[in-house]
């Protein structure tokens, strides 16, 4: 099957999240730094989890598996376990500050 940018974004977005992941968890030297740069992704993500169309949410997990297998295959001095908790505290994080407001931001409408 023949590579279509307008049906395959998912899969590059992901590509690209996994190696900037990869190479901001490298970066990163000391663990406890990798935990507070995870927890601030996962906040983003999780924000973006609440605002995202409905429909297209199985793209936007892919794409945030993607930044969370790059960041794993990077920390190689912080546990793997609690790379993946504190990821999916974070996403639950940002989604209920997003749900309850907490974060203003403001939306152009057209």
């Amino acid at each position: 099957m023949a590579y279509n940018p307008y049906y395959d974004w998912p899969e590059t977005a992901a590509a690209l999240l996994l190696a900037f992941g990869f190479l901001v968890s490298v970066m990163a030297r000391s663990a406890m730094f990798q935990y507070m740069l995870l927890f601030l992704a996962g906040l983003v993500f999780g924000r973006l989890m609440f605002r995202w169309r409905p429909h297209k949410k199985t793209s936007l997990v892919l794409i945030i598996i993607g930044f969370l297998m790059g960041y794993m295959l990077g920390g190689i001095w912080a546990n793997r376990k609690l790379l993946v908790a504190v990821y999916a505290i974070a996403i639950w994080t940002g989604w209920q500050l997003e749900k309850h407001n907490v974060f203003r931001a403001r939306t152009f409408e057209s």
